[in-house]
């Protein structure tokens, strides 16, 4: 989530996504702005996605990182999706300007599961993003 919106996050996750949904729609900005994407992309697929990459990125195996019983017993399969970068977090992470996709993609970020930063930025509604 945009770093404005952190403060939400208190304990209760939904509450806290639901407070930042309702903040940026309140701001009535296109859905392609910046501050838009990044709050759209800020769910649960989009977590285990980034915390792969960050288990990845601390040489924590991949079987520590999402073991076989997680997601309701599905976890080896998430973690294949990861694995294949085929998880529709990825996608997220990439939409929300967190890496790009594959190494032909034309902006200037890391493919994934490297990420370009680790937390989102504040992102301005008039599109001015704090240094990452």
């Amino acid at each position: 989530m945009p770093a404005q919106y952190r403060h939400l996050y208190t304990g209760d996750v939904d509450l806290g996504q639901a407070a930042m949904l309702e903040s940026v729609k309140g701001l009535d900005l296109h859905p392609d702005h910046p501050l838009s994407r990044a709050a759209m992309q800020s769910s649960e697929a989009e977590a285990t996605a980034w915390a792969f990459t960050v288990g990845n990125h601390l040489s924590i195996p991949n079987e520590i990182i999402i073991l076989d019983d997680d997601y309701e017993g599905d976890g080896a399969i998430e973690r294949l999706r990861l694995e294949f970068s085929s998880h529709y977090g990825i996608n997220g992470l990439h939409h929300a300007g967190f890496c790009k996709l594959r190494a032909s993609s034309p902006k200037d970020l890391s493919v994934y599961p490297k990420l370009a930063f680790w937390l989102q930025p504040h992102i301005d509604p008039d599109g001015e993003v704090a240094n990452v």
